[in-house]
């Protein structure tokens, strides 16, 4: 199986054009599937637009027109979801660890994000989701065949609350390591594909793609691309220094929720 992951603009845009041609782009690049960044549609926001159909229509298109399975990132109405598209197949997660920000506006999901698919066991993750050592354990306990993760992954680039200046510095780079480290743990590739640009809430997204395979890792600021398989499991994902704290804190953090305009 050939994965990429495509960073595509958090906002903005005509969207379905935008996804259209990074499908189109993946397949022409050899890939079996496409990953797509966090609320791909509508655009990445704290609203609780829902683009569920839209999004559904538009990933199963695609996935008969260019035979390949489109993992598609959506608000639906309540919270974020990751849906997996396949020629004749379609299956959702929703975003189980959102932001504290985002936590006002969104809902956050019940259920783990593992479905059996046509291509395998496949987990879902969105974003802040990665920074839960709960759902690598889930993970890794059903012997997932691979990981695909939409982000709207933050560039850093405003004064750090008192204190949180390791954060500011580290956040981008210790996803990276936390990523690789789960790639090895679970014996499984891991896709990461971020969203770019400035969003209407006022964030500038970092960008980039990524593809953690067999030890190895393929980087992008556009597409990543790599071959997937699967190894022998490596030991259990632990969190390092700092992280060991913040992550577990972070992941409960619920602000009072937005009333609807």
């Amino acid at each position: 199986m050939r994965i990429a992951a495509v960073s595509l603009p958090g906002s903005g845009g005509d969207r379905e054009a935008l996804v259209r041609a990074a499908v189109a782009e993946g397949k022409a690049a050899g890939a079996d599937l496409v990953v797509l960044p966090e609320a791909t549609l509508p655009g990445y926001s704290h609203a609780r637009t829902d683009a569920s159909e839209p999004a559904r229509t538009l990933a199963g298109a695609l996935a008969r027109q260019h035979d390949v399975h489109v993992a598609i990132s959506f608000l639906d109405g309540a919270g974020c979801s990751l849906g997996l598209a396949g020629p004749g197949t379609w299956f959702t997660y929703r975003k189980r660890f959102p932001s504290p920000a985002e936590s006002r506006g969104w809902a956050a999901g019940t259920q783990p994000g593992i479905v059996d698919t046509p291509i395998g066991r496949v987990g879902l993750a969105i974003c802040a989701d990665v920074l839960q050592l709960q759902v690598w354990r889930e993970f890794r306990a059903e012997n997932v065949d691979v990981v695909l993760i939409a982000g709207a992954w933050p560039a850093y680039t405003t004064r750090p609350p008192p204190g949180l200046g390791w954060l500011w510095r580290g956040s981008n780079d210790y996803r990276d390591d936390l990523l690789a480290r789960a790639s090895d743990s679970l014996g499984a590739p891991i896709a990461f594909a971020n969203a770019s640009g400035p969003t209407p809430n006022g964030h500038l997204l970092a960008g980039g793609a990524a593809v953690w395979s067999a030890g190895t890792r393929v980087r992008d600021d556009r597409i990543a691309l790599a071959q997937g398989s699967r190894r022998p499991a490596g030991q259990p994902l632990r969190h390092r220094g700092p992280w060991r704290i913040f992550c577990p804190v972070y992941g409960t953090i619920r602000l009072p929720r937005l009333q609807r305009d």
